[in-house]
């Protein structure tokens, strides 16, 4: 059977949608007979590039033009329409992108056209091509035959060589909207009989992204799979997606922070077979989907995770632990631990630290020391950083939040000025300043976790590091910053911070596999220290 984007693949320039910034300049152009040596057309995939660099060629090696339109009906368009089109060649250029294939294309350049006037020559993922590629194709652009046009088609135009660039006409295609892809699909529809209800209409466009091609194939394995009128349900049953019920449960107990419930939901949706990242995908999606329902106001439906109290603040974190989550499918043993870590840690964020603040806030103040006069002698106190604590008192306590921390080195005005510190006050704050760092950027919370504070030197803190990638990243003036400054409002003090790189260590920086392996022993050492073993 075939399918719906080839069978009704665009033969006209009208019949493009969404492209008409494009398909009317060409069209001008070949109806005055204003016809470049090469075009370039990049945009995103599915878009209508290659379409319309076929149908750019079928025209202009058309016999009989109907103005801006190929005739069909001439031998040439016979020709291209059976697949014996001499004239017009397509290239892959992902599988044909070496110097040896460029060469071979040049040794046809100069052969005169079989039936019209020009030889076409389409070079679909343009980007593709080697350097030395790129190169030989860059001398034939530069000395074009008369009767060659080079069309390539690219969806990663910053990789195609700039000298290639500037000798062509350059066309950039867009993403489809909402407007235009329902358009599309009610087109097709109609062309093959069937009928659809408008939620199917929208569970279709919301996965295509703005592409075409993906949008019809989804469609064709939606009416393969369903005879008569499709529905939603249906659909999401025979794709075998979660229900909306499930991610709604799931991101309630995200946003509440309790991970039973959700854990749970992961678990019974796993069970019935659904695909890990395809999960992490839908919930992705809803959630991101919620988030800007809540920024524009929009109407929100009584229970649904959008309701829940702090949902705008907390779903930027699901988000983007879900997003690292799917990263680490790539690397942990088994699919689920990846899920299993993003809820606990978005959970014990919410559980754990948070409530731990919330309850220092919370504490009632002592009670309020009576003003002194003028003459009445100033009592010395001694500094709370400088009371013993016991070794077993110190480990045992958890870690302390900014309000925890006295505020001795701070002056009347709230202003930080320079203290003298200890490595157990440094020690003591590391694990929430990696929490509060971890929201903001995600790499240097990672990084943390793999140095630790060596010593500290009045206000300057030394910051061992074992790898140079480490020491490198936090070398950088923005980064150091960040943390220097983090550091500073949990110890109530300035400091400035210094990277040492451990001389038992490689002391140089790492290569990619071993950049791989060493966040794959990370990951697993997170996933021991959460699930234990």
């Amino acid at each position: 059977m075939t399918t719906l984007y080839r069978k009704y693949r665009p033969v006209k320039f009208s019949e493009v949608m969404g492209q008409e910034h494009v398909t009317e300049t060409l069209a001008r152009a070949v109806e005055t007979d204003n016809i470049t040596h090469a075009y370039l057309f990049h945009g995103p995939r599915g878009t209508g590039k290659t379409s319309t660099a076929r149908i750019l060629a079928k025209r202009v090696t058309c016999l009989k033009p109907d103005k801006a339109d190929p005739c069909g009906k001439c031998p040439a368009c016979q020709a291209f329409e059976a697949g014996r089109q001499m004239d017009i060649m397509e290239i892959d250029a992902a599988s044909n992108r070496g110097v040896d294939d460029i060469r071979a294309l040049r040794e046809t350049v100069n052969t005169v056209p079989t039936l019209g006037k020009y030889k076409i020559y389409i070079i679909d993922e343009a980007h593709m091509l080697t350097n030395e590629a790129s190169t030989a194709l860059l001398k034939t652009l530069e000395e074009p035959v008369k009767h060659v046009i080079f069309i390539l088609a690219t969806t990663e135009l910053h990789k195609v060589l700039p000298t290639i660039l500037s000798r062509c006409q350059v066309y950039r295609f867009r993403r489809a909207d909402r407007e235009e892809m329902t358009s599309r699909l009610r087109y097709l529809l109609k062309a093959e009989g069937r009928e659809a209800d408008e939620a199917v209409i929208d569970f279709i466009i919301d996965r295509s992204d703005g592409c075409y091609r993906d949008a019809e194939s989804l469609l064709g394995q939606v009416l393969t799979m369903q005879a008569g009128e499709v529905t939603k349900n249906k659909l999401v049953e025979f794709l075998g997606l979660p229900a909306d019920k499930y991610l709604q449960d799931f991101l309630k107990s995200m946003i509440r922070g309790e991970s039973a419930p959700a854990l749970s939901a992961v678990g019974q949706l796993l069970a019935e077979g659904v695909d890990p990242e395809q999960f992490l995908r839908e919930v992705i999606r809803t959630a991101r989907d919620g988030a800007v329902a809540l920024v524009e106001n929009q109407e929100i439906k009584a229970g649904s995770f959008e309701a829940e109290n702090n949902a705008l603040a907390r779903l930027p974190i699901i988000i983007r632990t879900l997003l690292q989550a799917t990263q680490d499918l790539a690397y942990v043993p088994q699919p689920a631990l990846a899920i299993h870590l993003a809820i606990l840690t978005v959970c014990r964020v919410k559980g754990e630290v948070n409530s731990k603040h919330q309850a220092v806030r919370n504490k009632k103040p002592d009670a309020p020391s009576r003003p002194r006069e003028n003459n009445q002698p100033v009592a010395v106190v001694e500094s709370p950083r400088s009371v013993p604590v016991s070794e077993e008192a110190a480990d045992s306590a958890p870690p302390p939040g900014p309000d925890e921390i006295p505020q001795g080195d701070k002056d009347k005005g709230g202003v930080l000025v320079e203290g003298n510190y200890k490595l157990a006050d440094v020690e003591k704050v590391w694990p929430a300043l990696i929490e509060q760092i971890k929201s903001s950027n995600p790499v240097a919370s990672t990084f943390l976790r793999a140095v630790r504070p060596q010593e500290v030197s009045g206000n300057t803190i030394l910051i061992e590091a074992n790898y140079g990638l480490h020491r490198n990243f936090f070398e950088g003036s923005k980064n150091k910053q960040v943390v220097a400054d983090k550091l500073s409002d949990l110890l109530g003090g300035k400091v400035k911070i210094k990277m040492v790189l451990n001389e038992n260590g490689n002391g140089r920086g790492l290569s990619l596999a071993e950049t791989r392996q060493q966040k794959e022993d990370e990951l697993m050492r997170n996933v021991k220290e959460v699930f234990g073993g």
